[in-house]
């Protein structure tokens, strides 16, 4: 079994690929509001919830980088685009 190492880099990986415009990202600005398309200019002070991706039931969303960001907007539910993502990672 992997260790949270591997969800980290791949989080990252995924970080970049959003802010590259590599793969497209939408979400929601608060938990009950509508899907909107996240500019990849976002992830650049943005990163994923790790936590909200391993834990069974609970919205997937983004998190400031860093303590000094906390004005950012947050990102609920994020969904993605399959094709998209396969390209970044292949099926083994």
């Amino acid at each position: 079994m992997r260790g949270r190492g591997a969800f980290d880099k791949a989080a990252e990986r995924f970080r970049q690929a959003a802010r590259a415009g590599e793969v497209r990202v939408w979400g929601r600005r608060t938990p009950n509001g509508l899907f909107e398309l996240i500019q990849p200019d976002f992830w650049a002070r943005n990163q994923l919830n790790i936590d909200t991706i391993v834990m069974p039931f609970q919205q997937t969303m983004s998190m400031p980088l860093n303590q000094e960001n906390e004005r950012d907007e947050w990102a609920y539910d994020l969904q993605l685009n399959r094709g998209e993502v396969e390209r970044i990672w292949p099926h083994a």
